[in-house]
Order: structure tokens, then sequence, then C-alpha cells
């Protein structure tokens, strides 16, 4: 019986118990990573849920502690979900210059006790009073926290106003910053010092600065306006010192990586639901780069997906904010992945290049493997699919798809409808067009569906049957036309155009002989009507030629050139809508919007509108 109880004791300690102990995972966080002796940095030990803890802080012996509370709030974990978490905020003030350890530190919570990672924050000596403050009563001071940084590696540009006489109103402006993305770190430090037999006040400002180029950088000086000052006439205005600052090109990224700009300490982690999902659905999928560095500019390669696996982008999401460290946060970017056919998709781990300048190297991150499970589509049932529209007495031979359609089997409806159409939605033709789309649908082919409703809508716009069939499918509507193109069909604005220019040529030759009898007001009515006309045909005719659109009617890569060897930058949904580009060498450049550019093989899936 004891043996029972025990088995059972050790399988809860190691699947629940393990569990929570695994889950419940405690994380520290420091800000800033970088000061110097005296200026304090904020610890962060954050805990899950809102239950007590006990921390212990007896090894943080390279800092003075003072404990700042507790703060019960909401934070996203790291599969993505909010939950509750408690902060406990520590004010810790270096006591010597160089690396300050915080070691790992004991949690006592919920009947537990757990461990945090270590910690290191760089604490540089203190700058004190410059050498060019002796017998100056108003000094402004700028200096950099390091001199020869990476391109991409954030430094702290301080300036410091030095002054020994009051002043009522102060104002610091900082230089330009040429070259570099720049923000302005929060709170302004006032403190007191005395050089010299003097006694200082002392106000600094920080701004986190991140080179964009390499060589040597120029920062031009500072000014400080000052009002006010006893005795003095007006206002005073004290330029700070010029500083110059040699910026390092990064080293060679290793092979078999894409070339990265990207520095800092960071991790990366890509997850998709667990649940399966059905063929023909869309699942999630995240990538995340956390950490700190200029994380905010990263461009996060696109998913390699397998054979029979589509992915379009969603959203980029930041969260998180700037630091002396650079950014400090995560960026997530989302994508939609679908699968047509059931099966287990394995998606290899995403990698990525980071350079830490602190250790002068670079560090290959690699993402963990996903697994995305797909289920077979459940098949649609006859019964349920709605009427045909077109009628049974049509021109064309419809008999053999009508059957297949009422028999539910949608694909070979759809094939046979194809075929009696001829690519044609004009006139009495158009009902069948949006049974051709309807059959697609319920097919499961969203590509072929999107295309016939499009062809549709080009050949009635502004047909309530066609607009209603394209909303139920969830496509965006083409980008209108002219005014009457939007509401005539084609035929018809050809047709009208081709009269319309006739008419005008008419006119010009009728104007001359009868001039005087009708008044010049109509005369230009008419021909502003006529030539009103011709345009919106000449426009209808040109548009294909001018500004083709396409259809995607498979899942289709967009490659970052017209190689077949080059990269693939995203791939292209079915049912996306695309303007074409020039042709080059077998492929044809697509724009997908949103800045969504790309080439794709003239021979693949992407049919072009009429």
């Amino acid at each position: 019986m004891w043996l029972v109880v025990c088995v059972l004791v050790m399988g809860w300690w190691c699947w629940g118990g393990g569990t929570a102990l695994a889950e419940t995972a405690i994380a520290v966080e420091v800000d800033p990573r970088e000061t110097v002796v005296g200026r304090p940095v904020v610890l962060r030990v954050l805990v899950p849920g809102d239950a007590s803890a006990v921390i212990d802080i007896a090894p943080i012996v390279d800092f003075t502690v003072t404990p700042r509370g507790r703060v019960v709030g909401s934070r996203t974990g790291p599969d993505g979900r909010p939950g509750v978490v408690t902060a406990y905020r520590f004010e810790l003030t270096p006591r010597r210059s160089g690396n300050g350890l915080i070691p790992a530190l004991s949690v006592a919570t919920g009947g537990t006790r757990l461990t945090t990672s270590p910690a290191t924050v760089v604490v540089r000596p203190d700058p004190g009073p410059p050498p060019t403050l002796a017998g100056k009563a108003i000094l402004l001071d700028a200096a950099l926290s390091r001199p020869n940084p990476y391109r991409g590696q954030t430094v702290v540009y301080t300036l410091r106003l030095f002054r020994s006489v009051p002043a009522s109103g102060i104002a610091i402006t900082p230089p330009a910053f040429d070259g570099f993305t720049a923000v302005a770190l929060p709170g302004q430090t006032d403190t007191e010092l005395t050089a010299g037999g003097k006694r200082y006040a002392v106000s600094q400002v920080d701004y986190a600065l991140t080179p964009l180029r390499t060589g040597r950088l120029a920062l031009a000086p500072a000014r400080a306006r000052l009002s006010g000052i006893p005795g003095a006439p007006g206002p005073s205005v004290i330029d700070g010192p010029a500083l110059e600052i040699a910026v390092r090109p990064l080293p060679p990224v290793p092979a078999g990586l894409p070339a990265s700009e990207l520095v800092g300490q960071m991790e990366l982690d890509a997850r998709v639901p667990a649940a399966p999902v059905a063929a023909g659905q869309e699942a999630g999928l995240e990538v995340v780069l956390s950490g700190r560095g200029n994380l905010a500019e990263a461009v996060l390669p696109a998913p390699m997906l397998p054979q029979g696996l589509s992915a379009r982008r969603l959203s980029t999401q930041d969260t998180g904010g700037g630091g002396p460290d650079g950014f400090t946060g995560r960026r997530t970017v989302r994508f939609a992945l679908r699968a047509e056919s059931p099966g287990r998709y394995t998606l290899p781990g995403p990698r990525l290049a980071v350079f830490d300048p602190d250790r002068e190297v670079w560090r290959v991150l690699s993402g963990p493997e996903t697994v995305l499970s797909v289920t077979a589509a459940p098949a649609p049932d006859a019964a349920l699919a709605p009427p045909l529209l077109a009628p049974a007495g049509n021109a064309l031979s419809l008999a053999a798809p009508r059957t297949a359609y009422a028999s539910g089997r949608f694909a070979e409806a759809a094939q046979g409808f194809e075929a009696a159409l001829q690519n044609s939605c004009n006139g009495t033709a158009l009902a069948v067009c949006l049974d051709t789309a309807a059959s697609w649908r319920l097919a499961g082919d969203t590509g072929r569906a999107a295309l016939w409703l499009y062809r549709a809508e080009l050949a009635q716009p502004g047909d309530d049957a066609v607009a209603k069939a394209r909303n139920a499918a969830g496509l965006p509507p083409l980008s209108p036309s002219l005014l009457l193109g939007n509401l005539l069909p084609r035929r018809t604005m050809l047709a009208s155009g081709a009269l319309a220019a006739a008419i005008l040529v008419l006119l010009l030759l009728a104007v001359r002989r009868w001039r005087h009898t009708l008044p010049r007001g109509a005369w230009l009515m008419a021909g502003i009507l006529a030539g009103w006309l011709a345009l919106e045909a000449g426009w209808l005719a040109l548009a294909p030629i001018l500004a083709p659109r396409a259809v995607v009617t498979a899942a289709t890569a967009a490659l970052s050139a017209p190689e077949a060897e080059a990269e693939v930058l995203f791939t292209l949904p079915p049912a996306a809508l695309v303007r074409l580009g020039p042709r080059r060498g077998g492929f044809v450049r697509v724009d997908a919007g949103n800045d969504a550019l790309g080439w794709v093989a003239r021979d693949t899936a992407v049919t072009r509108l009429p």
C-alpha cells in the first residue's frame, strides 16, 4: 500500500508538480544595464501570479539594495498569452566600478523555492567634474559611454550642466544627431557636487544613440540657455564641446546565414497552435525575437515551408521601449499558414545571426521546430449547397455539370461549367459564372472561385448578385474604374465609347456649318459628354495593358529576384489579387499591396484578368 502511495506521489511530482515548477519561471529585469558608480539601477523580480513571495537579497554584495515595494499587473508570457505577474522592485546602487554581479536569487512562493538567473550590470567610474570646470560658474559638458561602438550598437550621450549661480529658466538643446537614431531617455538627474571650493548644481540628461553607418561621425555642440541669472543683462547661452565617434563595421556574418545587422543580446522563438486545423483553414504562426539591442529594426525572415503549406504575412508588433542598451522588449511577426491537404507539416526552426558586441562574436539564434497538424476538411453536404443561379433551360450545355453539382461532385461540376463558359461571363453567362465560382468554393479551391468572381465583376460591374457573392467569399472589390465603368457592362461601355468617338468626330465636322444655329453651350456640352464617354471606354480598353491585374489561384512563392534560386520573400495565398509589373527572363513582378513586391514564374498559378 505504501509503495502505491509513494508511486502516486512521485508521479504527481514529476507530472503535476514538475510541470508547475517549469511553468512558474521567475524572471529578472535590470534597467539600465549600464550605469556609473553611485547612480542606481532598478531590479525587478517577476513572480507569476499574485501570491506573496520572499526574495533573498543577501547574496547581492556589489550593490546597496533598497526595496521599493511590489506591483501586481499583467504581462504576456513566453506562450504569447497574458497572465498575472507580481513585480518586486529593488533599487541597486553600485559600490564600485566594473561588472556588478546580481547572483541567482532564491525565491520562496506558494510552498516552493525557485531560483532566478544571474545578471550583470556594467558599472563605469564616476566621471566627476570635468577639468574644464575650473574657474567657471557655468559649464555644459558632453560625454559618450563608448568612443568606438559597432554599427547598430547603442551608446549613451550624456549632457551635464554645471552651474554655481542660480537661474530661473534652463533649456538644454541637444545636437541634431545626424547619422544616428536617437531616443531621449526618461528622467533628468539633478545632483550637487563641490569642485575648486565651489558648490555646483548638476543637471544631467541622457540620449540613447544607435549609429546607422560606419566611419567617423561628428556630434555638433549642444547648447544651454539660462535666464534669470543675477547680475546678467539677459539670457546666457553656453555651448558644449563637439564630439566625434568612430563607428566600427560589423564583421562578416557566418557562412550559410542571411545577411544580418542585428546587434545585442536576443533570443528567437516560434510557435503554432497545438490543436489541429482543418484543411483549407488558416492557422497562426508567431515568430518572436526578444531581448535588447536594435531588434526594433529587425527584419525577420519568412518561414521555411514544407511542400503543400503556404503562408502570408499578417502583422508585426513591437512591445517594449528604448533604453541605454537599445530597444528592450520583443518583436512579434505573425503569419497565417494554410494547407489544402491533411497531414503533419514540420516547419524548420527559424535561424538568425545576431552580433554580441560585448563578446565581439556572432551568435546564431535558432528557434524551435514547429509542427502543424492538419485534418481532412469535412465533405460538403450536397443537400446544403445553395441552388444554382443559371436556369435549367440555359442555352449553354449544362446538363452534366448540373447533375454533378446535385450529386455533391463540386469539382467535376466546376470543370463542366468552365468548359461551357469558355472564359466568358458576358450576358446570360453571368449566372453560370457565379455557379462556377460557387462550385469551386464548395470543392475547396478558393483561388479559382475568386478568379471567376472577379471575372463576373469585370463583365457586370455594379451587379447586386455579383457583389453579394464576392462579399460572401470575403474578397475585396476590384479597384474602382472611372464613373460609368463601375456601373455598365464592359461590352456596353466599349460600344458606347466607339459611338461617342464617332459622334465627337461628327460634331467637330458639323460645328463649322451649323455653329450659328445652336447655342455655343449646347455644342460644348455635347462635346464634353461625347469626349467623356470616349475617355472611359479608352481607359477600359487600355487598363489591362497599362495596369494589368491577376488572381492567384494556388499558393505561389514570391522571390526576391527573377531567378529560380532566389530567396523566397513571402507566399501569395490563393485568391490574392495582385498587380503585374515588368517581365524578365520568364518571371513577372507582382505587387500584392502594402509594399509586398516579389517575382513569380510566368507559368505559375497566377491568372491574368481580362
